[in-house]
């Protein structure tokens, strides 16, 4: 996990694959439009917020 100044303290935030809201201790600044322009298949850079669910679901592909 990155501690950059891009970081946010702990709080909610929208998981960038589902748009659900949920509580967690760190969110890097990566946005919406980054996150739609990976092609399929292509791994989530490491210090992007994903939801227990959704990173669940990448880690399994």
């Amino acid at each position: 996990m990155k501690t950059d100044e891009s970081e946010l303290k702990k709080g909610y935030y929208f998981c960038l694959a589902c748009g659900k809201e949920t509580l967690h201790d760190w969110f890097s600044g990566v946005d919406v439009q980054f996150y739609e322009t990976l092609a399929p298949g292509e791994p989530e850079p490491e210090d992007v917020f994903l939801c227990v669910r959704c990173e669940r679901i990448d880690n399994e592909q």
